[in-house]
């Protein structure tokens, strides 16, 4: 990517959060992904979720978004899978396919959105509601297709930093907060909104603790 960002900040010393970038043929892949659990159990799963994740998409060459995660979840199912049958580890994932000859972007997401800023408005494409493994009423992923421009900015990220505690009372950042963060430093270059976002965070948490692993990947098309 010519221009991207990466805030990455572990709970703890490892975590269970993980970005991940590949380039198959014509296309670059890329995703944001957050594992269950934090430390070294969500490193664990982490570990597997990013391997299995390699596995379809740069050996088996499996590029379609959706596809992709299917097999990444029928994958982990069969390692997770035990006598007493499922247990409930896995991973929640936003998952990009970049065609810069075509312009186009495709994505699969399980609970995690995708975002693209298009002249400093927010425009959201939803992801499935259900997680990378073991879902009662699971459904195959979806994959949508969006044309992108020059100067379009991608924003993947996992539910740290939005449910980060802090402020005067205490609550939650929210969605909300962090949609509007987003927005006003979105016409500043990507290494100055990271900055940003690291300060917003800063003041928000105080002197409360971190709670959980915080992941956020962008770049411009």
């Amino acid at each position: 990517f010519k221009e991207f960002f990466i805030l990455y900040q572990p709970r703890d010393i490892v975590s269970g959060d993980f970005y991940w970038v590949d380039e198959v043929d014509d296309c670059i892949v890329f995703a944001a992904a957050d594992c269950t659990g934090h430390g070294v159990p969500g490193a664990m799963v982490n570990i597997m979720c990013s391997n299995l994740l390699r596995k379809v998409i740069s050996e088996e060459k499996i590029i379609d978004p959706g596809k992709a995660l299917d097999r990444v979840s029928s994958l982990l199912l069969r390692l997770l899978e035990s006598e007493n049958g499922f247990v409930s580890d896995g991973m929640d994932i936003g998952l990009c396919v970049w065609n810069k000859k075509k312009n186009e972007m495709k994505f699969a997401g399980a609970n995690h959105p995708f975002y693209l800023i298009r002249n400093e408005e927010l425009n959201i494409t939803k992801s499935n509601k259900q997680p990378i493994g073991y879902f009662q009423d699971k459904i195959s992923f979806s994959t949508h297709t969006v044309q992108v421009t020059k100067g379009d900015q991608i924003i993947l990220f996992s539910d740290g930093y939005k449910d980060q505690f802090g402020g005067t009372k205490g609550k939650k950042f929210g969605i909300r907060r962090f949609n509007n963060v987003l927005l006003k430093y979105s016409s500043k270059s990507l290494y100055d909104q990271k900055k940003a976002l690291h300060q917003e965070l800063d003041k928000w948490m105080e002197n409360e603790d971190q709670v959980d692993d915080i992941c956020i990947f962008s770049i411009k098309v």
